[in-house]
């Protein structure tokens, strides 16, 4: 987990407490950073580090999916194509997830990252967990908006 200042501790609070409440074994949030790429920040339940070399492109995999969509996308064994989603779906390759859910963060209308959760088991996340998520995200979003702000000191 990279993590620089009292903002990545909340943020990281809020992770842990995402990853409880919705049972996933996988939490992740993707920033924009300076080059106006979407990289992965912050990390938890990952089973190696190959997403630090990952960088999230439009429309490839569910955080490329939200990024050029901005909405929340969900994948997994409902889908009928959901084997060749994963496949297309880097991060779920490497940390080997199931079911999977990302949404968009956006800042003063814009996508400014990525949140995405997942399972590495087969069981699909149920709409209450969807909701808990749906009710975290605007607290992560003031976290990151503070780590804009942050950056840019």
């Amino acid at each position: 987990m990279i993590a620089v200042s009292g903002v990545g501790v909340n943020i990281e609070r809020e992770m842990e407490g995402l990853l409880y409440l919705t049972s996933s074994d996988f939490i992740a949030i993707a920033q924009m950073n300076s080059t106006a790429r979407l990289r992965w920040n912050y990390v938890m339940g990952n089973e190696n580090n190959r997403y630090e070399q990952m960088a999230i492109r439009i429309g490839l995999g569910l955080a490329g999916a939200v990024w050029r969509f901005g909405r929340a996308v969900h994948l997994d064994d409902s889908y009928s194509e959901a084997d060749h989603a994963r496949l297309n779906c880097p991060l779920m390759l490497a940390e080997h997830l199931k079911s999977a859910s990302a949404y968009p963060i956006m800042v003063n209308s814009l996508i400014k990252g990525v949140l995405y959760i997942g399972k590495r088991s087969s069981s699909p996340y149920m709409q209450d967990d969807l909701l808990i998520v749906a009710q975290k995200l605007p607290r992560i979003v003031t976290f990151i908006e503070e780590n804009i702000v942050d950056m840019a000191k």
